[in-house]
């Protein structure tokens, strides 16, 4: 599969994902009903969401010697769990193996967290004109603050050499100059900030490198194809009219459109990605609603859920 065909059922998105949580679901049911191939590199505990749309591979099928040269060399330089930030890397690898294996030159890449919509003929024709001067695409915000250095891969679009040759800077960054990471796990240390080094860390130094041509879905100038940062944020940092730190989305007949806060124009939303606790709002945009009573009644629900169970473990503590 090379670019992007006229028919866009054949390009594969490939999602990296242990668990069955009940967002994966909503992430991959919403993106198979949209007619799109899903690619899920997972484990057992999600082999019952593969379906119509939905193929279903044991992600440890995929592993490699150089993801385990990487593993070799890795240090944890992150405030988040050494295992989840570890496997944030590991996706990577296992996306460029499985890839390699089934001899595909470019493909999609996607978060579990991410609700993937249609795509319109203009934003179909924008992507192929731009992916013909490009060999990846990721999202990162243009406006970055000191040691921010952010590129994410909630959503990307990759040629399989320049996936490669992002793997190949990460053993050479480990390897060679370790020191550029730890200056940055020095700052949050120093201004007591969570975070640290993670895999959009070295992606944004693959970007800033220059080895590859890599666009920027979430640009001023790439606004009309639909793809956010995330859905909870504020208006200086989305493209997108924001109300109460969520992104005004409104649906028409059963659509999501975002509305691009310069004109008012109404835009197709391609990618909606609901990230951290956003995720507890897949299930209420996947039919098409977007109201803040419900997402309020959802939050109530959730610190009722989690009082609840603080106390049934409390209760056992005591009887143990």
């Amino acid at each position: 599969m090379s670019g992007l065909s006229d028919d866009t059922k054949r390009i594969p998105f490939i999602v990296v994902h242990r668990g069955g949580q009940r967002y994966l679901k909503e992430c991959l049911d919403y993106a198979a009903a949209n007619k799109h191939q899903v690619v899920l590199l997972g484990d057992c505990s999600n082999q019952k969401y593969e379906g119509i749309n939905i193929y279903w591979h044991d992600h440890s099928d995929f592993g490699s010697e150089a993801m385990h040269q990487f593993n070799s060399f890795y240090q944890h330089f992150s405030t988040n769990p050494f295992e989840y930030e570890r496997f944030c890397f590991e996706r990577h690898f296992l996306v460029y193996e499985y890839a390699r294996r089934n001899h595909l030159d470019s493909f999609f890449v996607m978060d579990s967290d991410v609700l993937l919509g249609k795509m319109s003929r203009n934003q179909r024709e924008k992507l192929r004109g731009c992916f013909g001067e490009h060999d990846a695409a990721l999202c990162w915000p243009e406006k970055q603050g000191k040691m921010e250095w952010t590129v994410s891969p909630h959503f990307s679009w990759w040629r399989i050499d320049a996936l490669k040759d992002f793997l190949n800077y990460l053993l050479e960054i480990y390897q060679e100059n370790l020191h550029i990471l730890k200056e940055k796990a020095a700052w949050h240390r120093q201004n007591d900030l969570p975070g640290g080094i993670c895999d959009m860390t070295l992606l944004y130094l693959w970007m800033e490198s220059g080895r590859k041509r890599v666009m920027n879905f979430c640009s001023n100038d790439n606004v009309d194809l639909g793809i956010d940062m995330q859905y909870k944020t504020d208006q200086e940092n989305s493209r997108y009219l924001v109300k109460d730190r969520i992104e005004r989305i409104v649906f028409r007949k059963g659509r999501p459109f975002y509305i691009n806060k310069e004109n008012a124009a109404l835009i197709p939303a391609f990618v909606i990605h609901a990230q951290g606790d956003a995720k507890r709002y897949m299930g209420m945009l996947s039919k098409g609603r977007n109201s803040s009573i419900e997402r309020k009644t959802i939050d109530f629900c959730e610190r009722v859920k989690s009082v609840t169970q603080k106390i049934l473990c409390y209760s056992r503590s005591i009887i143990n």
